[in-house]
């Protein structure tokens, strides 16, 4: 077994802290965008010109019925109900149960941040919208749901199929642009609600499940 260097040790140092570049990237990032959607700033000009910009329902009937499945698919509850039961039968198979705190870990911030932050900032949705919100709009739940839970799927089947793991979270990435696409079709969000969302989800798995100190 060759003997540690002060270079090896050096390297490690480097990469550990690296690895927390990604986190602090997305907490500014959501933390700017924050900041832009209160003060109403050009982000906000931005949404409503984009809003502006969708053409009416029924103009073209077949994205609207896809963007109709796609919003009814990624339903918060049901997503965080799924993520749940695949992380205790991967927890089961594996017999570790261990490996259940990642995925419970990212959906209860989940849950928290996104109810924190639609009560704390209130934002209302935009016009034409077919349904009301109890809470604000800000930040997407389902955008950021779609992404965490389907990410844990994805790394939780990874725990069992490690060769599918970069397939999988490239299909984790198309289903939330996807239902991001959807929501800003349907007059659901805004499309920074939908950015807030990817931030706040990308930030959750990467701290739930990359930053997690190892055995």
């Amino acid at each position: 077994m060759p003997v540690p260097t002060v270079a090896d040790a050096e390297s490690g140092v480097r990469a550990g802290r690296s690895r927390w570049l990604v986190p602090l990237g997305l907490v500014l990032g959501l933390g700017l965008l924050t900041v832009a959607v209160v003060t109403h700033s050009w982000v906000t000009v931005l949404d409503a010109r984009v809003s502006a910009g969708v053409p009416r329902h029924g103009t073209f009937p077949a994205l609207d019925r896809l963007a109709t499945v796609v919003t009814t698919v990624a339903q918060p509850a049901a997503n965080v109900a799924v993520a749940f039961a695949v992380g205790v039968l991967v927890a089961a198979r594996t017999r570790s149960w261990r490996s259940l705190v990642p995925p419970v870990a990212a959906l209860g911030l989940l849950t928290a941040t996104v109810l924190l932050g639609k009560t704390l900032i209130n934002r209302p949705g935009p016009p034409g919208s077919e349904v009301q919100a109890d809470w604000g709009y800000f930040p997407s739940g389902h955008t950021t749901s779609a992404l965490v839970c389907v990410g844990v799927v994805a790394l939780m089947v990874a725990v069992l199929r490690p060769r599918w793991r970069n397939r999988a979270l490239v299909l984790t990435g198309a289903w939330t642009l996807l239902v991001g696409w959807g929501l800003v079709w349907k007059h659901f969000h805004w499309v920074s609600d939908v950015v807030a969302g990817i931030l706040l989800g990308t930030l959750i798995l990467w701290l739930t499940f990359v930053t997690r100190p190892s055995r």
